[in-house]
């Protein structure tokens, strides 16, 4: 096992600077175990692109894509069986909270047409 400062890897230090039992100072964590003094954040910045999602419900998001490409288009573009036969927003929301992953490239494309129409104005 790794010593850092006299301590074990992974040991709480009562009296030092990392406070959690996972070796962890506040938010920060140590890069590599060799060196524990280099610390990094465990905090994930949320990147730019998901910033446009904040505060946007997903009936908004399908409403918005519906406008703006059409049930057609979006059945292409994402090949999901709520956007192809007999498409409704009501089931379609009720397709995506139940699954993840569709969710998310459901957020992606909408995104990408935000951009899209930001870069247009």
């Amino acid at each position: 096992m790794c010593q850092a400062q006299g301590k074990q890897w992974g040991q709480v230090r009562k009296n030092g600077p990392w406070s959690g039992k996972d070796g962890t100072y506040g938010s920060f964590r140590p890069i590599d175990k060799a060196n524990p003094d280099l610390l990094v954040s465990t905090r994930m910045r949320e990147p730019r692109a998901h910033r446009l999602l904040h505060g946007i419900s997903l009936e908004q998001i399908v409403t918005s894509l519906v406008e703006h490409l059409g049930w057609d288009e979006l059945g292409k573009r994402i090949k999901l069986h709520c956007f192809i036969t007999n498409p409704s927003i009501k089931s379609s929301l009720k397709f995506l909270r139940k699954t993840p992953w569709a969710r998310t490239k459901v957020e992606e494309l909408y995104i990408a047409t935000q951009k899209e129409h930001l870069r247009e104005n």
